[in-house]
């Protein structure tokens, strides 16, 4: 049966061998093998499996053995060397990859491991037409072998191909828009950074953080702009900043020869000498100069020695004076005749030669004033000073006024005068003195007369010395004292005292005074303040004399009057004459009312003011006081139900009368209530207070006005 079996299985083999030798194409599958192929296998649902190898190196047939036959196909399972179909090419296994560009572009690749180009050490180059026209290097460099040109750049877009990079010559990189090239980096020799290299009409600009056109090149014109787009068509370099300047170079000269430390300076050359060097014709000074071929010369006003008409600026006052160096005057001259001279020893003359003991003499009888100072400022017109013993300002006139000072402030400060005068020192020190030393003639003598609201002084009639003469339209005198009372504690705003007799510096008690809007903690007993409006002491007697404090506050109470006399008023007599009458006093802060009422059957209940009501306090320790006078018969009447808003008036023994009566009440004045606690005023619980002292009056001192005045005034004239 075996012997059978392969015999029938060589049969096969040999009819399908001569089959083939006979038609010479194999079909597997299929008895009809296409015409065009060697073999033909059809299937559809298996494939063909080529032999798998495992090649460990690509240069060697292993481990095919056998022959080395090119075209041999195999499958490779080494993952080292590169899993999938091979082919030996006659010397090394060729990969057939299925990982090729496509014509029209793949999808699905990874830019880690998919890539165009070698990975061998060999360049990748790009054609077109066959013809070389991109290379990129084993290093990775970009080269192209095209240089391109202005209108066609090497490096452009598609929307914009004349606009891009090129090179225009060897050595030299070119940037074009538009086909017209801006830029060029050449090294040709000469390393330049070049704009415009074809000499165009192209304007060039710069623009930095702040300004569109910090540097700008006109190229219509040929000029430069910093600043501005639009330089001015006369000048080469138009700069338009209005807050800096030109910074010139900072040299330090030696001297006006040296051209040091310039190197063969050009001719025109301008720089900033820092420096003070040389003497003499060659002394070079801090300024600006410039060379002419042969010597720096300084220009005028910044640093020269010239003045110029213009005047200079730059100059210093030790070394730069307009004047003279020898023992002689200086003259200045207008219309070739001298108008002001300064003499060698420094007093000035203007209008006339100068006065040796005198700084400066003004004097020209053909003009009517001989200064007229003037400032719009804040400063001062005219400013005279003595630091010795001297007079700041003397003004003496035959005539008329020896200073006469005006003002047309119409503004808001009061502190705005005709005249002003400020004492600054700290002892006897005076803002104005005014005096008037000759006893009063023919008629009165003013040592200051003030006048506002009008141009008319009015004075009394008598003929006698004033201090002070004042009048006005409104408010004759003001008087502040600044104080403040909370750290000088005795003040007031006047004082006006009479000198009772003798000398007018002794202290006398029986000066009469009073003193207005002042303060003392010196005079109260037990311990209290006094404030006042006014303080009036008569004097006339060193032991028994009046004093009132009106409109004051003393403690914590205010008053109207207090003092050591009586309240009184003056009445009209039946003689014609003035009687006095006086106010009953009491120890306590009292109000009281009158009124009448009638019972109505044996009792009323009488209604008190309630302004009267509002002002009173009505208490156990502060009782109302009620006086009944009665004005027809019944059993007599008592108080009871007393409060600050009325009371009640009852019959006794429970009569039932209308008669009338008259009443009379007595109540404790309520205590203020201000603001804040400082302003409350007790009244209700004063009984029997302490009362203020006198203010005893300070010594006078006198203070003779210096009579060096004869010496100003008197002796002779300045030296001529």
């Amino acid at each position: 049966m075996e012997t059978t079996l392969h015999n029938l299985k060589l049969t096969l083999i040999l009819c399908v061998f001569f089959q083939s030798v006979l038609i010479a194409q194999v079909g597997i599958n299929t008895i009809t093998p296409q015409a065009g192929s060697m073999l033909d296998v059809t299937s559809s649902d298996k494939g063909i499996l080529i032999p798998r190898v495992d090649i460990t190196n690509l240069t060697n047939i292993a481990p095919i053995t056998g022959g080395a036959t090119e075209s041999l196909l195999v499958y490779n399972t080494n993952t080292t060397t590169g899993k999938g179909f091979h082919y030996w090419n006659g010397s090394v296994w060729i990969p057939i990859e299925s990982k090729d560009w496509k014509l029209s572009g793949n999808s699905g690749t990874n830019p880690v491991t998919d890539f165009i180009g070698t990975t061998d050490n060999i360049p990748l180059r790009f054609r077109t037409n066959n013809t070389e026209r991109l290379e990129i290097t084993n290093s990775g460099l970009l080269r192209a072998f095209n240089p391109g040109t202005a209108t066609q750049p090497l490096l452009s877009w598609d929307v914009d191909s004349d606009t891009g990079i090129f090179r225009g010559v060897d050595d030299e990189l070119n940037l074009t828009a538009g086909g017209i090239e801006f830029l060029a980096l050449s090294e040709g020799g000469t390393d330049e950074f070049i704009v415009n290299n074809n000499e165009l009409a192209l304007n060039t600009r710069i623009a930095t953080n702040n300004k569109t056109n910090a540097f700008f090149v006109d190229g219509t014109n040929d000029n430069v702009g910093l600043g501005t787009n639009n330089p001015d068509t006369s000048s080469q370099l138009e700069l338009t900043d209005n807050n800096r300047g030109i910074l010139i170079n900072r040299v330090a000269l030696s001297s006006t020869t040296s051209n040091s430390p310039v190197t063969a300076p050009a001719t025109g050359l301008l720089v900033y000498n820092t420096a003070n060097s040389s003497s003499g014709a060659t002394e070079v000074l801090p300024g600006f100069y410039y060379w002419d071929g042969t010597r720096w010369i300084a220009m005028g006003g910044t640093g020269g020695k010239d003045w110029s008409l213009e005047g200079n600026a730059g100059t210093t006052i030790a070394n730069n004076f307009l004047g003279t160096t020898d023992n002689n005057s200086l003259a200045f001259r207008t219309n070739d005749a001298e108008r002001m001279q300064i003499d060698a020893a420094g007093t000035i003359g203007i209008g006339n030669t100068p006065y040796l003991d005198t700084a400066l003499r003004v004097n020209n009888s053909s003009v009517p004033y001989g200064i007229i100072s003037q400032t719009s400022s804040n400063g001062v017109a005219v400013y005279g000073s003595d630091t010795g013993t001297g007079l700041g300002v003397l003004g003496i006139s035959s005539n008329n006024h020896g200073i006469y000072g005006t003002t047309a402030y119409t503004g808001g400060a009061f502190l705005i005068g005709g005249i002003i005068g400020w004492g600054t020192g700290n002892s006897r020190a005076n803002g104005v003195l005014a005096v008037s030393d000759q006893q009063a003639g023919t008629d009165s003598n003013m040592g200051i007369r003030a006048v506002s609201g009008s141009t008319t002084s009015i004075s009394s009639t008598q003929i006698m010395n004033v201090g002070v003469n004042t009048n006005a339209t409104d408010l004759a005198l003001y008087a502040l004292s600044e104080g403040p009372i909370t750290s000088l504690g005795i003040m007031e705003a006047a004082r006006f005292q009479t000198n009772y007799t003798g000398s007018a510096i002794d202290s006398d008690a029986r000066d009469p005074r009073a003193q207005l809007a002042g303060f003392t903690n010196a005079s109260p007993v037990g311990g209290n303040t006094m404030y006042y409006g006014g303080y009036f002491y008569s004097g006339g007697s060193s032991f028994n004399n009046s004093y009132a404090y009106a409109g004051a506050r003393y403690g914590n109470t205010n008053y109207k009057i207090i003092g050591n006399g009586t309240v009184s008023t003056t009445v009209e007599g039946v003689d014609g004459n003035k009687k006095i009458m006086f106010a009953p006093e009491a120890p306590e802060v009292l109000f009281e009312d009158y009124g009448i009422g009638t019972l109505s059957q044996g009792s009323t209940f009488i209604k008190i003011d309630p302004n009267f009501s509002n002002n009173i306090i009505v208490d156990e320790k502060h009782p109302l006081k009620v006086f009944i006078q009665l004005e027809g018969d019944c059993n007599g009447v008592y108080v009871t139900q007393k409060t600050s808003e009325g009371f009640l008036v009852k019959e006794l023994q429970n009569g039932n009368s209308n008669v009338s009566f008259s009443w009379h009440i007595v109540a404790n004045r309520k205590d203020e209530t201000g603001r804040t606690p400082s302003e409350n005023s007790e009244y209700a619980n004063l009984r029997f207070p302490d009362a203020p002292n006198a203010i005893f009056g300070s010594d006078s001192k006198a203070t003779i006005i210096d009579e060096g005045k004869d010496k100003l005034f008197n002796e002779g004239k300045p030296m001529k």
